[in-house]
Parts: C-alpha cells; sequence; structure tokens
C-alpha cells in the first residue's frame, strides 16, 4: 500500500517529504533528470534512488538518517571499519594518561571562585562528543570520535568524528543564517557581546585548554599562565 499525497512544486515536494522523524531510502520519479537530481540532493534520506528502486552497490555507502539509525555499511565508511593507520603497530606506548588539570593555586591571580571550579571540574562528567550544527547540538552521524592529543603525546579530550552528511546538515544551516545579515548593527554587537560574556566566566579554563594543544603559554594578568594573544570576539577584550 502506498500513500500519496499532492504538490504543486518541487519544494513543495521537498518540504512533505522531509516532514519525518525518518528517513532510511526515498525514491525520486521524474521525467526530467535534472529535476530528479536537484530533489535528490534536498532529500534528507540515507540513500536516494532516481526513477528505480533498491539498487545497491558495494561502493556506496547505505545508512539511515534521523531515527533511521547512524552511521554505514559498505562504501568507504564500511571499509574504513576493517582498517587501521600504518603508523599504528609502529607507534611509541603513549604515557600514563595525565589529564588533570592544574590545581588551583597555580591559576591564581585575576581570576574567582567560579573560574577554578570549572577548571576542576572539567572530567567531573564523561561528555558525549557532539557537533554543534543549526543551534542544537548533535552527535555526529559517524558515530565516532578522534583523540586531542598535546604536543607531548597526552590525551586531552576528544572530538566528534563528521562524515559527509554532518558536512550537507553544516552547510545547509550555515545557507538558512541569512537572517544575520539582516540584523542591525546593534542587535549583532549584543549577540556578540553575550559570547564574549559567557566566555570570560570560562576564560581560564579556555587558556588552560588552549595552552595544552599548543604547548606554549605567555604569561596573563597576575602572573598567571595564558596562551600568548586569546582575545573575546565580539568586544576585542584581552584575556
Amino acid at each position: 500500500m502506498l500513500a500519496t499525497m499532492t504538490f504543486r512544486t518541487p519544494a513543495e515536494a521537498v518540504e512533505l517529504a522531509n516532514n519525518t522523524v525518518y528517513g532510511l531510502a526515498a525514491c525520486v520519479w521524474s521525467e526530467s533528470i535534472n529535476v530528479a537530481l536537484h530533489v535528490a540532493a534536498q532529500l534528507k534520506a540515507g540513500v536516494v534512488w532516481v526513477n528505480c528502486t533498491n539498487l545497491f552497490d558495494a561502493s556506496c555507502g547505505f545508512g539511515g538518517y534521523r531515527e533511521s539509525g547512524y552511521g554505514r555499511e559498505g562504501g568507504r565508511e564500511g571499509l574504513l571499519e576493517y582498517l587501521e593507520p600504518a603508523w599504528f603497530k609502529t607507534a611509541p606506548t603513549l604515557p600514563a594518561d595525565n589529564t588533570a588539570p592544574p590545581a588551583a593555586a597555580q591559576l591564581t591571580g585575576d581570576v574567582d571562585s567560579g573560574d577554578v571550579d570549572n577548571v576542576d571540574g572539567a572530567k567531573s562528567i564523561d561528555r558525549t562528543v557532539k557537533l554543534y550544527i543549526g543551534g542544537k547540538q548533535a552527535r555526529p552521524d559517524s558515530g565516532y570520535s578522534m583523540e586531542v592529543r598535546s604536543p607531548d603525546g597526552r590525551l586531552l579530550g576528544e572530538a566528534p568524528l563528521g562524515n559527509r552528511k554532518d558536512i550537507r546538515n553544516a552547510v545547509e544551516a550555515a545557507r538558512k543564517a541569512g537572517s544575520w545579515t539582516k540584523a542591525t548593527a546593534h542587535n549583532r554587537a549584543q549577540v556578540l557581546y553575550y559570547c564574549a560574556e559567557n566566555l570570560a566566566q570560562r576564560q581560564v579554563e579556555i587558556a588552560h585548554r588552549l595552552a595544552e594543544v599548543v604547548g606554549k603559554t605567555g604569561r596573563g594578568r597576575g602572573g598567571s599562565q595564558y596562551p600568548a594573544n586569546i582575545f573575546l570576539c565580539g568586544v576585542g577584550r584581552q584575556v
């Protein structure tokens, strides 16, 4: 049984097709191949067939979208499950994991108690790495993350490992952000200042993490150690 709905324009058809929490596969049927390809690129489904259905190729990844699951089988993504980097077998043994932030006494200076609490509690929760796309946090479609290490090999944390679908979602969200250019200078300044205020609350934690990543530190206010130049966006305030 097939449920059908009428539409007037291709844009309306795309809106109707994407109005679901699932997206395993989709089919586009059209007399015009150009229209079909244009619509297929806008459908949020793991696989989109054009004027056919249930055709699979081992070189093409297959997987779901949204509530239909994440990850891929087949294609490059599926092949990566059976591979490992060439340097992995000859890599030296990593030193013991020592990711604890510096003690509060080492972060003294022009720092309030809230900043120290942020640094000390940075590893109190095992957070799930996520991407920030379209104003919300989302797990990477690949389901994987990559390690972030310091120049001396210490494990600092993990970062989400996105795939092509994550990139497509990010590009789509960026294209929809046209309202930013239409906002007044005052409104944009308010948003940037709001971001700067929130960054200022965690300036010690951010500075400490950046210093670990680049392996270089400078001197901040009160003699405390900070990366050489850190500026908060929007207001040009140096911390």
